[in-house]
């Protein structure tokens, strides 16, 4: 987004997140994102799939497609049957924007969508930019703690420029360079945690605390590739986490800034 206050000047630093991080930004999602009633037993908070899974879909793409810069847009959805938060996943070409360099459109012809259901990548059909699901069933808390009084319905964002509906990551730059900074771990999962910051810039977000994802992996036993310890790979033991979010940068990808 970037999701967490950073040094501008450090870029590699602002893809990255640590343990401690990623912790803290999980307990600002529950302090800031509720069912009715402040209610925030809901699942779906941190999904997981075999990484396998989607770097063979997103090669596929690439060698139908013949491009290289590969975004990974995801919608946040609800399913109220299951009480759960999922993702839906478009993976799509980005062409750099000549006027803006680090600007990427999102290319919406040839796509693959995609569900994050059941622990796997599921094809769907539905290639909708926002979820009414979603949008209906969460209320935001800009002051915790949540009374019931003191929150706003995700779906009386009429003019839909407050609450994120997609965030978008770069598949070379920062998810694909994540594993293979953790050594191409085989059988890892990757996760996506919900997690929430305080934005450095105004401009990124209108609210404080947006709703944001964490990209980090896991290993075939259940281990999480995240520490606290500085190391010579950005993403050795750390997650990413910078993602462009919708509202309010739409249809397209931001690299940070140097």
């Amino acid at each position: 987004m970037p999701v967490r206050l950073q040094p501008e000047s450090n870029a590699q630093d602002a893809m990255s997140i640590s343990l401690d991080e990623y912790n803290q930004g999980r307990t600002n999602f529950t302090s800031h994102y509720y069912r009715s009633s402040c209610n925030t037993n809901f699942g779906g908070q941190d999904l997981q799939i075999p990484w396998d899974t989607l770097q063979t879909n997103v090669n596929n793409f690439i060698a139908n497609n013949g491009t290289t810069e590969v975004g990974l847009r995801m919608v946040y959805c609800f399913d109220g049957a299951t009480n759960a938060l999922y993702l839906r996943i478009q993976i799509c070409a980005m062409n750099e924007l000549e006027a803006s360099p680090g600007t990427f459109a999102l290319v919406n012809i040839n796509c693959l969508w995609y569900k994050v259901w059941n622990g796997t990548l599921i094809a769907t059909p539905d290639t909708s930019l926002s979820n009414a699901a979603y949008l209906t069933s969460f209320y935001y808390c800009a002051n915790p703690p949540c009374t019931g009084t003191n929150v706003q319905q995700l779906a009386t964002d009429t003019s839909a420029n407050l609450y994120a509906r997609t965030i978008t990551f770069p598949w070379t730059e920062e998810v694909l360079q994540m594993y293979i900074d953790n050594g191409s771990p085989t059988g890892a999962k990757l996760c996506f945690g919900a997690t929430s910051y305080v934005h450095a810039n105004s401009g990124e977000s209108n609210i404080a605390y947006p709703h944001g994802l964490v990209l980090y992996l896991r290993s075939s036993a259940g281990q999480p590739y995240l520490d606290n310890y500085d190391t010579i790979s950005v993403f050795h033991n750390k997650g990413v986490d910078y993602g462009t979010l919708c509202p309010s940068r739409c249809n397209v990808y931001v690299l940070p800034k140097v």
